[in-house]
């Protein structure tokens, strides 16, 4: 029989998903600032490209930086815990869009 990744005692179990998630939610808060002074990086950079770059700036802007604001507001909030794996996989796929 192979291994299984539950606890024996279900509370020990439920106790350490609780701190998984509180730690995710922090590293999410930190991770969602970090990526908004990233965009601010991409904004300095598209002023160096001729043609599209005040669009691409434009976009960034109107989509990424609701998108991280987002996310931290989101990390902040209690109920979040539970979805927080949710919450982390949308932002990351959003953000990648979106630079």
């Amino acid at each position: 029989m192979l291994p299984s990744l539950k606890f024996e005692d279900q509370e020990q179990e439920q106790a350490f998903l609780r701190e998984c998630r509180s730690d995710a939610c922090v590293f999410l808060k930190w991770t969602s600032l970090v990526a908004l002074f990233l965009l601010l990086a991409f904004f300095w950079d598209d002023q160096n490209h001729e043609g599209h770059g005040d669009m691409a700036t434009g976009i960034r802007m109107v989509f990424g930086i609701p998108v991280c604001l987002g996310a931290w507001y989101l990390a902040r909030r209690e109920k979040a815990e539970n979805h927080i794996n949710f919450v982390t996989t949308v932002f990351v796929l959003l953000f990648s869009v979106i630079t």
